[in-house]
Protein backbone atom coordinates (compact mmCIF):
# COMPACT_ATOMS: atom_id res chain seq x y z
CA UNK A 1 0.00 0.00 0.00
CA UNK A 2 2.78 2.19 -0.75
CA UNK A 3 1.19 4.99 -2.77
CA UNK A 4 -2.05 4.67 -1.00
CA UNK A 5 -3.96 7.98 0.73
CA UNK A 6 -4.35 7.88 4.18
CA UNK A 7 -7.54 8.98 5.63
CA UNK A 8 -7.95 9.56 9.42
CA UNK A 9 -10.87 10.23 11.68
CA UNK A 10 -9.63 12.07 14.33
CA UNK A 11 -11.62 11.46 17.93
CA UNK A 12 -11.30 7.83 19.21
CA UNK A 13 -8.99 7.19 16.39
CA UNK A 14 -5.57 9.09 16.38
CA UNK A 15 -6.56 8.99 20.08
CA UNK A 16 -8.32 7.16 22.41
CA UNK A 17 -10.91 8.78 24.18
CA UNK A 18 -12.89 6.00 26.20
CA UNK A 19 -15.83 7.68 26.91
CA UNK A 20 -14.53 10.96 28.02
CA UNK A 21 -15.76 12.70 24.66
CA UNK A 22 -18.98 11.48 24.46
CA UNK A 23 -19.38 12.87 28.76
CA UNK A 24 -17.79 16.54 27.55
CA UNK A 25 -20.00 16.67 23.83
CA UNK A 26 -22.81 15.74 26.25
CA UNK A 27 -22.10 18.67 29.00
CA UNK A 28 -22.13 20.75 25.85
CA UNK A 29 -25.01 20.02 24.21
CA UNK A 30 -26.70 20.41 27.69
CA UNK A 31 -25.16 23.71 28.47
CA UNK A 32 -26.08 24.96 25.09
CA UNK A 33 -29.95 24.27 25.37
CA UNK A 34 -29.94 25.62 28.86
CA UNK A 35 -28.28 28.92 27.85
CA UNK A 36 -30.13 28.96 24.61
CA UNK A 37 -33.09 27.61 24.83
CA UNK A 38 -33.99 29.19 28.58
CA UNK A 39 -34.73 25.35 29.01
CA UNK A 40 -33.75 23.43 32.69
CA UNK A 41 -31.59 20.07 33.19
CA UNK A 42 -34.55 17.82 33.14
CA UNK A 43 -35.85 19.63 29.87
CA UNK A 44 -32.47 19.43 28.16
CA UNK A 45 -32.33 15.99 29.16
CA UNK A 46 -35.61 15.49 27.33
CA UNK A 47 -34.54 17.17 24.45
CA UNK A 48 -31.35 15.43 23.59
CA UNK A 49 -33.46 11.74 24.18
CA UNK A 50 -35.59 13.21 21.33
CA UNK A 51 -32.41 15.00 18.71
CA UNK A 52 -31.29 11.71 19.42
CA UNK A 53 -34.29 9.25 18.81
CA UNK A 54 -34.69 10.91 15.42
CA UNK A 55 -31.47 12.51 14.04
CA UNK A 56 -28.00 11.00 13.71
CA UNK A 57 -26.82 13.98 14.81
CA UNK A 58 -27.58 16.70 17.22
CA UNK A 59 -26.51 19.72 15.41
CA UNK A 60 -29.24 17.97 12.64
CA UNK A 61 -32.17 18.64 14.82
CA UNK A 62 -31.14 21.67 16.28
CA UNK A 63 -31.19 23.09 12.42
CA UNK A 64 -34.31 21.73 11.49
CA UNK A 65 -36.34 22.41 14.62
CA UNK A 66 -34.89 25.41 16.26
CA UNK A 67 -33.36 28.40 15.01
CA UNK A 68 -29.83 27.83 15.44
CA UNK A 69 -27.78 26.83 12.47
CA UNK A 70 -25.69 23.66 12.55
CA UNK A 71 -22.21 26.46 12.64
CA UNK A 72 -22.70 27.81 15.65
CA UNK A 73 -23.84 24.48 17.42
CA UNK A 74 -20.76 22.56 16.68
CA UNK A 75 -18.20 25.20 17.13
CA UNK A 76 -19.83 25.68 20.58
CA UNK A 77 -20.53 21.87 21.27
CA UNK A 78 -16.84 21.19 19.76
CA UNK A 79 -15.36 23.77 21.98
CA UNK A 80 -14.32 21.68 24.56
CA UNK A 81 -10.80 20.58 27.20
CA UNK A 82 -8.28 18.31 25.84
CA UNK A 83 -6.38 17.77 29.34
CA UNK A 84 -7.61 14.27 29.13
CA UNK A 85 -5.27 13.65 25.75
CA UNK A 86 -2.23 12.63 26.09
CA UNK A 87 1.23 13.21 24.58
CA UNK A 88 1.95 10.38 22.10
CA UNK A 89 5.36 10.71 21.12
CA UNK A 90 5.20 7.12 19.28
CA UNK A 91 2.38 7.91 17.01
CA UNK A 92 3.70 11.44 16.34
CA UNK A 93 7.31 9.20 15.33
CA UNK A 94 4.99 6.73 13.20
CA UNK A 95 3.21 9.19 10.96
CA UNK A 96 6.53 11.08 10.25
CA UNK A 97 7.98 8.09 8.58
CA UNK A 98 5.18 7.45 6.48
CA UNK A 99 5.78 9.28 3.20
CA UNK A 100 2.06 8.62 2.16
CA UNK A 101 -0.01 11.95 2.12
CA UNK A 102 -2.21 11.83 4.93
CA UNK A 103 -5.52 13.86 5.45
CA UNK A 104 -7.78 14.25 8.48
CA UNK A 105 -11.97 14.32 7.84
CA UNK A 106 -13.67 14.71 11.20
CA UNK A 107 -17.43 15.62 11.60
CA UNK A 108 -15.80 18.11 14.34
CA UNK A 109 -14.30 21.36 13.92
CA UNK A 110 -11.09 22.94 12.27
CA UNK A 111 -10.23 24.47 16.04
CA UNK A 112 -10.71 21.06 17.93
CA UNK A 113 -9.05 19.08 15.56
CA UNK A 114 -5.90 21.44 15.68
CA UNK A 115 -5.82 22.09 19.68
CA UNK A 116 -5.93 17.69 19.71
CA UNK A 117 -3.15 17.83 17.53
CA UNK A 118 -1.17 20.06 19.33
CA UNK A 119 -1.67 18.28 22.65
CA UNK A 120 -0.72 14.98 21.28
CA UNK A 121 2.53 17.08 19.84
CA UNK A 122 1.72 16.00 15.94
CA UNK A 123 2.65 18.55 13.51
CA UNK A 124 -0.25 19.58 11.76
CA UNK A 125 1.56 20.22 8.88
CA UNK A 126 1.82 16.04 8.28
CA UNK A 127 -1.82 16.37 6.86
CA UNK A 128 -2.50 17.89 3.27
CA UNK A 129 -5.54 19.05 4.56
CA UNK A 130 -8.25 18.77 7.75
CA UNK A 131 -11.44 18.34 6.62
CA UNK A 132 -14.26 19.48 9.24
CA UNK A 133 -17.63 19.77 9.33
CA UNK A 134 -17.65 23.20 7.87
CA UNK A 135 -16.42 22.05 4.52
CA UNK A 136 -18.76 18.78 4.51
CA UNK A 137 -21.88 21.49 4.60
CA UNK A 138 -23.05 19.46 7.56
CA UNK A 139 -23.51 16.11 5.83
CA UNK A 140 -21.35 14.15 7.59
CA UNK A 141 -19.74 10.65 7.41
CA UNK A 142 -22.81 8.57 7.40
CA UNK A 143 -24.23 9.93 3.96
CA UNK A 144 -22.04 8.56 0.97
CA UNK A 145 -22.28 12.37 -0.39
CA UNK A 146 -19.68 13.27 2.58
CA UNK A 147 -17.19 11.12 1.46
CA UNK A 148 -17.70 11.64 -2.60
CA UNK A 149 -17.49 15.27 -2.41
CA UNK A 150 -14.42 14.50 -0.40
CA UNK A 151 -12.73 12.74 -2.75
CA UNK A 152 -13.66 15.03 -5.50
CA UNK A 153 -12.37 18.16 -3.89
CA UNK A 154 -9.05 16.42 -3.91
CA UNK A 155 -9.23 14.89 -6.92
CA UNK A 156 -8.71 11.54 -5.21
CA UNK A 157 -9.83 7.71 -6.55
CA UNK A 158 -11.92 5.90 -3.59
CA UNK A 159 -9.78 2.69 -4.54
CA UNK A 160 -6.42 4.61 -3.69
CA UNK A 161 -7.36 5.85 -0.36
CA UNK A 162 -7.00 3.66 3.36
CA UNK A 163 -9.62 5.26 5.85
CA UNK A 164 -9.19 4.76 9.74
CA UNK A 165 -11.83 4.96 11.81
CA UNK A 166 -13.79 3.97 14.83
CA UNK A 167 -16.86 3.88 13.56
CA UNK A 168 -18.44 0.97 12.06
CA UNK A 169 -21.26 2.91 10.34
CA UNK A 170 -18.95 5.50 8.61
CA UNK A 171 -16.85 2.63 7.28
CA UNK A 172 -19.38 0.99 6.04
CA UNK A 173 -20.25 3.92 3.84
CA UNK A 174 -16.71 4.43 3.22
CA UNK A 175 -16.59 1.07 1.70
CA UNK A 176 -19.53 1.48 -0.38
CA UNK A 177 -17.18 4.01 -1.92
CA UNK A 178 -14.50 1.49 -2.45
CA UNK A 179 -12.16 2.82 -0.11
CA UNK A 180 -9.97 0.41 1.77
CA UNK A 181 -11.17 0.37 5.42
CA UNK A 182 -9.69 0.04 8.50
CA UNK A 183 -11.60 -0.23 12.14
CA UNK A 184 -9.74 0.92 14.67
CA UNK A 185 -11.47 -0.23 18.04
CA UNK A 186 -9.77 -1.62 21.44
CA UNK A 187 -12.84 -4.00 22.24
CA UNK A 188 -12.63 -7.57 20.50
CA UNK A 189 -16.10 -8.00 18.18
CA UNK A 190 -16.25 -10.15 15.14
CA UNK A 191 -14.63 -7.92 12.28
CA UNK A 192 -17.86 -6.68 9.26
CA UNK A 193 -17.60 -7.74 6.07
CA UNK A 194 -17.22 -4.58 4.85
CA UNK A 195 -14.06 -3.76 7.21
CA UNK A 196 -10.83 -4.73 5.42
CA UNK A 197 -8.31 -4.96 8.86
CA UNK A 198 -9.29 -4.59 12.19
CA UNK A 199 -6.06 -3.05 14.71
CA UNK A 200 -6.88 -2.52 18.53
CA UNK A 201 -5.01 1.00 18.43
CA UNK A 202 -3.71 3.17 15.32
CA UNK A 203 -0.17 2.30 16.05
CA UNK A 204 -0.49 -0.70 15.51
CA UNK A 205 -2.49 -0.07 12.45
CA UNK A 206 -0.08 1.77 11.04
CA UNK A 207 3.16 -0.25 11.88
CA UNK A 208 1.60 -3.63 10.43
CA UNK A 209 0.75 -1.98 6.98
CA UNK A 210 2.66 0.73 6.25
CA UNK A 211 6.26 0.44 8.07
Amino acid sequence: MKNKTLIFDLDSTLYYAGNQMEKLCYNKVMSFLIENMKVNKIQAMKLIKEFRKNYHYDSEAIAKEYPFSQSEFIEYVCDIPTDFISEDKELATILKQISNSKYIVTDSTQKHTKDVLEKIKINKDLFVYIYDAHDMDYIFKYNKICFEKFLDKFNLCAQDCVIFEDSIKNLEVAKSCGMITVFVKPDKIEKPQYVDYMFSDIKTALKELFL
